[in-house]
This record gives structure tokens, C-alpha cells and sequence, in this order.
């Protein structure tokens, strides 16, 4: 129109009408599509403008809305095939495939692959469009493996477009020529930074040769409205990051301006720093404390920086190892502290400094807690010596701290020699965590040997430590510890509370040891009061967590438990592989304590399943181990077992003596847990040597403390129950049972147990089966088995072989034998083949 401009033209046009206009792609002409888009708005009031472009065009009521990348499949790599398919990027990948390869489709052996293309290349769709049409020639493993060079990879777009959406350099390339120089420059400098950044870290890291620190944060902006850097305002403060695929471009830049070495130093300088100020705030921090959710976040660059350090600073590396030491063991983060440990080590040579002796403790430390027990030994060893050597409390505070820890573990003497020295030189050195952990250790050593009241004075100094340093770890311990006395003690509901709160401790600051006993502790106390689905879940979840995470301490205990709810639900073959999973565990650990119990408990499984000879070798085992380290807990759990083995062979007063050896610990240290089944298998025992009155008033005892306690049989075994019970009501008469088990209901545990042992004194021998032997007729039984005559005998014992004739036909009556051999092979399968005195010392 004449004399007119075009941007009159179109407001003519459009100034009574409602409508939209659309400006595509504007980035390239933002300053005229801005003056355009202002003109129309300030001349048709009804008139609404789109605009797409990779900057907001700055005019006055512009609204920006940010197109997100495609939605990406939750887990790269365990999402199953149908939940993959839902999300956006992997359907575009599907749809593009299939357009060159007709008979694509997504399957159960290229899904993983699929879903990491989709997840390397962030969701853009240029992208993952290119990298679909390799289909035709490339699996989506090997196009997978080759994003590693993704410019050179993703080319070939279709002809008929743009040039710069034929190529993914060409894509990003057109972005880079519309920044100005500064913004050029920080895009390349941001590359340094692995998984994000704060502004702080971008205004130390990336000043110079062109861009000042005040200049950052506006520069910075720039870069955000042009979609090139992203920005999370999730956390405490804005978290920006480069997508991967800019990232990897804005590296290339950095490296052909010659700028990586001098930007990696920046950026380890800053990180170490960063690690080196948080250390002193681990200690009392919590899983949401600002300190922990710092150096978690920043683990992708602290990772970048010690790769750096490795490779060009080795003391460098060194210092940020020792600073992250807390960290990696508060959080359970066992295996990335290990690698870190080794490669800084190996760098740095074998100079014995201080500094490589702190690191050498670190490392031993969480060794134990992962599970390299020989190799922890080994470091400590060496970390003591380094420290000697420099006159450094500090290091050898935390040695011996580990070595006192391990020597408890092992049940070996000098444990609490080496703890004692360990807080000695933690106090001289002003080290707060290794005197709390110290104490938390000695607590330990005593409760190893069921000296509780003296543990608990220990832990209540440790517990108000750990309060005022707010170390929660330390926290956990101690309600771990409170718990597991409460579950000794028949306390439950008590347990139940330490327990929770011991969890809920280390959950504060993820610490999956810890976490592994405390449930796997809770699992024990549901599984005891009959919830055996939910003991088997939690059971389950904890074995499952302590895999993951590397828990290795915790690992012996996971499977225990998880074993023994799979006894109770009859699962034995599962059992069996989890309770021996369980031993070797503490058999490479050196954990005495709990190989004690492992063995217990799959001897159990093996005796309800018939293998007696496997169930006596556990056991046995399980109380020697016992015996050497004084628990009388332990002991007593391996000698309740040899008592059920004894009466399933028929030596009923073998197996009374092995309960009553057991009821007797239990009871002077107050350990009621245990007390009922100790009642209960005493009652059987006093079935078979007929003495029912006295085996229906303790099966009364037995089942009045378990209501007591609130817990269960374990295992079930309901036929053989049922059949002691059928066996004493028959020989009793209904009500005469009825009398009797109400009169064990009436009894206290403490007038239980004084019952029990009344009654072992009072009670005749039967008139028939091996418990009827007297000690003389058992006697002569020995010696026939050892292939002795009359005659022999009686020089043996002091009396003729008239008298040793008469002895020997009262044995045949009573077991109901006349054949010598016969009875001489029965003495052997009733391990009767030996003189009393061996007999007793093997006992």
C-alpha cells in the first residue's frame, strides 16, 4: 500500500479482528520480530502473538513458556518394556526406526539400549530423530556404544529441510553463532562441570581472559533464555546444567581454545575446598542437612575433580579422599570410597606421610564396614605405623579404633586395650568422632558377652556425646544396642521402640549398615511374635538394601533372618542357601558372635528337616565358638539345640542335661526371651521318662510365658507338639492334664524355672529305655562297646564277673535286648563307646 509500511498493513487489518498470529523461529531476527511483535500488540488490543524461538524477544507482556525435553523412561535401565513404550523420546525413537526399518520393534533385548539412547541424548528430539535412522545399519546397542562421538554419529537428516536440522553439529552450531563472545566463552568454560553447577561455583570457576566474576551472572542469564543451560530450583539454592549433548559440544570449544587444563584446575581447586569445609559439619549432619545434600549433589563433580587430581596432583587427590572419608561411611557409599581410596593411593607412591596414613585409616575403616576384613587389617596396620612414625594422634586414634573394632569382632583378647588407647589419642588429637565410635566399640565388646549393665553405662556416656555432636550415626548405634538387650530381656514392645528408633536414625543419614542390623534385629522380634509374612517382607527388603549398597557387616545378618522366616513358612531349601550364605559371611568376616548364632540357627533347620548328623556339626560348632568368646546367650541357643538333637537319639538325660546347662545362663542373666522354649523342650524330655505331671505343668509354664512375652513357637514343629501333648493327656486323663497345665499357668518364670530344676531332683528314673541305666549299668554298657569281657569289666570297675553278669541281664531287660553285639552297637549310635571321663570332657 502506498506510503504506508508494511507493519501499518498488517495493523489495519488486524485491528478489529481477534486473532493469532505466529512468528516461527525468531532467534535469528529477534531484535526486528520484537519491534514487529511490540507494533501489533500496541495496535490491535484483541490481537494475540505465538512466538518460537531459542530466546524470549523482550517485549512488554511477553509470557515464556519453555518447551521441556521429551519425557524420558523413569530407570534407564529397569523399566520394563510396556512403561517404556509410554514414555515420549522412546516413542519418537520407535516411530522414526520403524520408517526406515519397517520391522523395528522394541524388545527385551534391545530395550535397555533403547531407553539409555534416549536418556544419553536427553530427550531432544533432533537427536533421538537421527539417531532412530541409524536403525538400518546399527543395532541400538552399537548406536548406543557410538553417542560417545555423537556429532560424528548423528548426521543424514532428510534433504529437504533446513540445513541446520540435517545434522545435530549443525543444530547446535546455529545456537552458538547467535551467543555473543562473552556468553561463547562461559558455554565452554561451563563444560568443566559434571552434573551441574551453583552460580558461586561458575563466578570462581570460570572468571578470566574475558570474563570478569561480576560478569557471570548476567552472562549466565543469557545463556538460560537461550535455552543452552538449564536451570533446578528444587533444591536449597538454583542448581544450572548443561544438557549432555551441549555439554559435550561446549567441551569441544574448550579444548580448541586450550582452556580444559586451566578450567580443571579451577574447578579441583573449588571442589577440594568445598569437600574440605564440609568435613568438619559431617559428623553432626542429617540426611536433609545442607552439608550432606551438598556433597551429595556435587558427587558427579567431585568425582570429575579427583579424576583430575589423579591424573595431575596426587596430594591434591590424596586431601580430597581423606575430606570425603565421613561422607562415603555416614552414607553407606562403601564401594565409590574404596575405588577413590585405591586410585589416590596408587598415585601418590608409597612416601609414608601423615597424610597417606589418614587415608589409609579411612580406607580401613570402611573396609570393615564393606567387608574386606583382611585388606582392613592390613591398612590400619599400616595407617598405626605412619602415624607412629609422625607423631600424629590423629591417625593412630582412628587405626586403632579400627583394630580394637575388629579384634571385638573376632573375639580375640586385647580388644578393649586397643579401644581405651584409640579414645586416649582421639582425645588428644580433638578428634570427636573417632572417641564417640570408640565408645560405641567398647559398648559392643561388653554386650558380645551379655555383661549388658556394664555396656549400657558406656553407651549412655556415648549417647550424650553423640547427642551434643548431633551424630546421628552414632545415635543409631546406640538404639541399636538398647534394642537388642530389650529382645534378650523378652521386652518387646520396648525392642520394637529402640529399634524404630535406630532405623529412623540411619535412615537420617543413609547409612545401610546400621539400617541392615536395626531391621534385620526387627524382622527377629516380628518373626518371634508370629507375623511370619511381615517378618519375611521386612526380612527381604533388608537383605535386598544390604546387597545393593555394599553393606558387607551386615551382610551375615541379613541372611540369618531372612532365613529363618523362610523355616518358619516351611521353605527350607531357601533357608538352607540363605543360613549358610549367613556362615560364610562371618567365616570370612571373623564375626564370631554371629557365626555363633548363624550355626544355631541353620543346626535348627537341619534338625526339623531330618539331617542330624549336619544339625550336630552345627552345633557343636556354634558352642565352641560360644564357649571361646564367654556369650552364654550363645551358648545357651547351641546347647538348647544339642538337647533336641540328645532327645531325638533317645538320651533323654543327655538332652535334660544340655537344657538345663541353657535354662540355667538364660535365667541368671534375666534372658526371658528364650526361657519358654527351654520349658517347653524340658517338658518333652519329662514325657519320655514318663514323668507326665511334671511335662504338662512346664508345657502350662511354657505356654503362660509366651503369652507373657508375646511371641510364638520357633520353629513350629505343630506334629511334634501335638504328639507330646496327646502322649501326656493320655497318660494323665483329660482332666488330670487340664490340672496340671492350669498349675503351670499360674507359675511365674522365676517359679518356673525353680519348679523345673525341683523336679529334675525329685523324679524317679523310668522303668525302661536308656535313661532307666544306672550310672554303674552305663558304665558296663562302655565297656561292652569297647569289647571287653565280664571278666575284664569287673577288674575294670572292682567287682566280679558274677556281679558284672547280674548287672548286664537288668541293661538286657530294660532295653529290651539279649544280643551283646546288638547292645554294643547301640551304645555306639548312642555315642555311649566312650569312658566317662572322655565323654565328659568332650561335653
Amino acid at each position: 500500500m502506498p506510503g504506508r509500511t508494511m507493519l501499518d498493513a498488517l495493523i489495519e487489518h488486524l485491528r478489529t479482528r481477534r486473532a493469532l498470529v505466529v512468528l516461527d523461529n525468531c532467534e535469528h531476527l529477534l531484535g526486528a520480530c520484537a519491534e514487529l511483535a511490540d507494533g501489533l500488540l500496541r495496535g490491535c488490543a484483541s490481537l494475540t502473538i505465538l512466538a518460537t524461538s531459542r530466546a524470549p524477544l523482550g517485549v512488554p507482556g511477553e509470557i515464556t513458556w519453555r518447551v521441556p525435553s521429551m519425557s524420558l523412561p523413569a530407570e534407564s535401565q529397569c523399566e520394563p518394556i510396556e512403561v517404556l513404550r509410554q514414555s515420549d523420546a522412546v516413542s519418537l525413537f520407535i516411530d522414526r526406526a520403524a520408517q526406515v526399518r519397517p520391522d523395528f520393534a522394541i524388545t527385551a533385548a534391545n530395550a535397555r539400549a533403547v531407553a539409555q539412547i534416549c536418556h544419553d541424548l536427553d530427550g531432544i528430539p533432533l537427536a533421538i530423530e537421527l539417531a532412530a535412522a541409524w536403525v538400518r545399519m546399527l543395532a541400538p546397542g552399537q548406536i548406543a556404544h557410538a553417542l560417545s562421538d555423537r556429532f560424528r554419529l548423528l548426521t543424514g537428516g532428510a534433504r529437504t529441510i533446513l540445513p541446520r536440522h540435517q545434522t545435530l553439529q549443525a543444530s547446535i552450531d546455529w545456537s552458538h553463532e547467535l551467543l555473543r563472545d562473552g556468553e561463547r566463552t562461559l558455554l565452554r568454560r561451563l563444560s568443566v562441570f559434571a552434573g551441574g553447577w551453583t552460580l558461586d561455583a561458575a563466578e570462581q570457576v570460570c572468571p578470566g581472559q574475558g570474563i570478569d566474576s561480576h560478569d557471570v551472572l548476567n552472562l549466565l542469564t543469557g545463556l538460560v533464555d537461550k535455552s543452552l543451560v538449564n536451570t533446578d530450583d528444587q533444591g536449597p539454592q538454583t542448581r544450572y546444567r548443561l544438557l549432555q549433548t551441549v555439554r559435550q559440544y561446549a567441551m569441544a570449544r574448550l579444548t580448541d581454545a586450550d582452556e580444559v587444563d586451566d578450567l580443571r584446575d579451577c574447578h579441583l581447586a573449588y571442589h577440594l575446598a568445598l569437600a574440605e569445609a564440609a568435613a568438619t559439619e559431617v559428623l553432626g549432619a542429617g540426611r536433609d542437612n545442607p552439608v550432606l545434600h551438598t556433597l551429595a549433589t556435587e558427587l558427579p563433580n567431585l568425582r570429575a575433580a579427583l579424576e583430575w587430581a589423579v591424573a595431575t596432583d596426587p596430594d591434591a587427590a590424596l586431601r580430597l579422599v581423606d575430606a570425603l572419608t565421613m561422607f562415603w561411611l555416614f552414607t553407606g557409599r562403601y564401594r565409590e570410597g574404596d575405588a577413590a581410596y585405591a586410585r589416590s593411593l596408587d598415585t601418590a607412591g608409597e612416601e609414608p606421610t601423615s597424610l597417606r596414613g589418614r587415608v589409609l585409616s579411612g580406607r580401613a575403616h570402611l573396609g570393615v564396614w564393606s567387608g574386606a576384613y583382611e585388606a582392613a587389617h592390613e591398612w590400619a596396620q599400616a595407617a598405626l605405623k605412619i602415624g607412629k612414625a609422625c607423631g600424629d594422634p590423629w591417625t593412630q586414634g582412628r587405626a586403632l579404633n579400627t583394630l580394637g573394632l575388629m579384634a571385638i569382632l573376632g573375639g580375640r583378647a586385647g580388644a578393649r586395650t586397643l579401644l581405651e588407647r584409640s579414645v586416649q589419642l582421639a582425645t588428644q588429637a580433638g578428634d570427636d568422632w573417632c572417641q564417640d565410635a570408640a565408645a560405641l566399640a567398647l559398648a559392643g565388646a561388653w554386650i558380645f558377652q551379655d555383661e549388658f549393665d556394664t555396656a549400657r553405662r558406656v553407651l549412655d556416656q556415648a549417647y550424650t556425646a553423640a547427642t551434643r555432636l548431633g551424630y546421628r550415626r552414632g545415635l543409631a548405634w546406640h538404639w541399636f544396642s538398647r534394642g537388642w538387650e530389650a529382645i534378650y530381656r523378652g521386652r518387646l514392645d520396648e525392642a520394637r521402640d529402640s529399634l524404630a528408633r535406630s532405623v529412623a536414625a540411619s535412615d537420617e543419614v543413609g547409612d545401610p549398615v546400621t539400617n541392615g542390623f536395626a531391621n534385620g534385629f526387627m524382622a527377629h522380634v516380628v518373626l518371634a511374635s508370629g507375623d511370619i509374612r511381615f517378618a519375611y517382607l521386612l526380612a527381604n527388603t533388608t537383605l535386598t538394601r544390604v546387597l545393593e549398597t555394599g553393606a558387607g557387616l551386615a551382610l551375615g545378618i541379613a541372611h540369618q533372618m531372612l532365613g529363618e522366616t523362610e523355616i518358619a513358612l516351611g521353605e527350607f531349601p531357601e533357608a538352607r542357601e540363605h543360613l549358610a550364605t549367613a556362615v560364610e559371611a562371618e567365616r570370612r568376616s571373623g564375626f564370631v558372635y554371629m557365626l555363633s548364632w548363624h550355626l544355631a540357627v541353620l543346626g535348627t533347620l537341619e534338625r526339623v528337616d531330618g539331617k542330624l548328623d549336619a544339625a550336630h556339626c552345627c552345633a557343636e560348632e556354634a558352642l565352641e565358638v560360644a564357649q571361646q568368646l564367654g556369650s552364654g546367650w550363645m551358648q545357651a541357643n547351641a546347647e538348647r539345640l544339642l538337647g533336641r538333637l540328645a532327645l531325638a537319639g533317645g538320651q533323654a538325660a543327655e538332652a535334660e542335661r544340655y537344657v538345663h546347662d541353657a535354662l540355667g545362663r538364660l535365667a541368671v542373666k534375666g534372658f526371658a526371651l528364650d526361657i519358654p522354649e527351654c520349658l517347653d523342650v524340658l517338658a518333652a524330655i519329662a514325657a519320655t521318662q514318663e514323668s507326665f505331671q511334671e511335662a504338662a505343668r512346664l508345657l502350662g509354664a511354657a505356654a503362660a510365658g509366651r503369652q507373657r512375652l508375646g511371641i510364638v513357637r520357633f520353629p513350629p514343629e505343630p506334629e511334634f507338639w501335638a504328639s507330646v501333648e496327646l502322649t501326656t493327656r493320655k497318660a494323665l486323663g483329660h482332666d488330670g492334664y487340664d490340672a496340671a497345665f492350669a498349675a503351670g499357668t499360674a507359675l511365674r518364670t522365676d517359679e518356673a524355672v525353680a519348679y523345673v530344676r525341683r523336679a529334675r531332683g525329685e523324679r524317679k528314673r523310668p522303668s525302661h529305655g536308656w535313661d532307666s541305666l544306672t550310672p554303674t549299668e552305663l558304665e558296663i554298657v562302655r565297656h561292652i562297646a569297647a569289647g571287653l569281657t565280664n571278666r575284664q569289666i569287673g577288674q575294670r570297675m572292682f567287682i566280679s564277673p558274677g556281679t558284672v553278669k547280674t548287672h548286664l541281664s537288668h541293661v538286657f531287660t530294660k532295653l529290651g535286648t539279649s544280643s551283646r553285639s546288638h547292645l554294643a552297637a547301640e551304645a555306639i549310635r548312642h555315642r555311649l563307646d566312650a569312658s566317662p571321663a572322655t565323654d565328659a570332657a568332650e561335653r
